[in-house]
């Protein structure tokens, strides 16, 4: 065991660019060296938050997943593969982080997503301008409500999965990576769940 341990910084969205792979910043984290890990922060806290985000209902929750799922692989990176790369690997801290939190707290999971799939394309879900014509924020407003009632009704399954293509905008080879499944199985997925959400939230317009 070490006896230094990682203190995360305040979270913010800046990330600080580096050259170093992330195996060259495992390999001297651990060594002591702290601040190297703090670059992997820097490089993923932007990621891990929005996959805390998806999980959680508010951003203080998921910001309390994110800091603590920091602790825990910088206390397991002694166990970390260094074949491997790095954010599969540290997603699933993250993630049952999330739901170890979400058990404590009992709260209902839910997911809320900016993109969705309509009509074969995806589309964007703004935050409305306030100087736009009433009747279209009234139009954005009722839809974003649709949106999320349909987010809530899908499965944890379809609901991640949607998350980091549409939010986290992950290539197909990456949520392979990320849920470690066969990119035939991610295109399969991703397409019964647009489908889905795309029926539930017709359901509420």
């Amino acid at each position: 065991m070490r006896s230094h341990e990682y203190t995360p910084m305040t979270m913010s969205t800046t990330e600080i660019a580096s050259e170093a792979t992330d195996a060259q910043l495992i390999r001297e984290s651990r060594t002591g060296h702290s601040d190297r890990f703090e670059e992997l922060v820097n490089r993923y806290r932007r990621r891990a938050f929005f996959a805390a985000l998806s999980f959680m209902r508010n951003q203080e929750d998921a910001l309390d997943v994110v800091q603590e799922s920091f602790m825990k692989a910088f206390r397991a990176l002694g166990d970390f593969d260094l074949r491997y790369p790095f954010y599969p690997w540290f997603h699933k801290i993250v993630k049952n982080t999330a739901f170890s939190l979400l058990r404590k707290k009992k709260r209902a999971r839910f997911f809320s997503l900016h993109r969705v799939f309509k009509d074969g394309d995806e589309q964007v879900w703004d935050v409305p301008d306030r100087t736009m014509d009433p009747a279209l924020l009234i139009d954005r407003s009722q839809k974003n409500e649709a949106l999320l009632k349909a987010m809530s009704e899908l499965g944890d399954k379809e609901r991640e999965i949607l998350f980091l293509r549409h939010f986290q905008e992950l290539s197909y080879k990456e949520i392979a990576e990320v849920l470690q499944i066969p990119i035939g199985t991610v295109m399969s997925r991703l397409y019964h769940a647009r489908a889905k959400l795309k029926d539930r939230v017709e359901r509420y317009l």
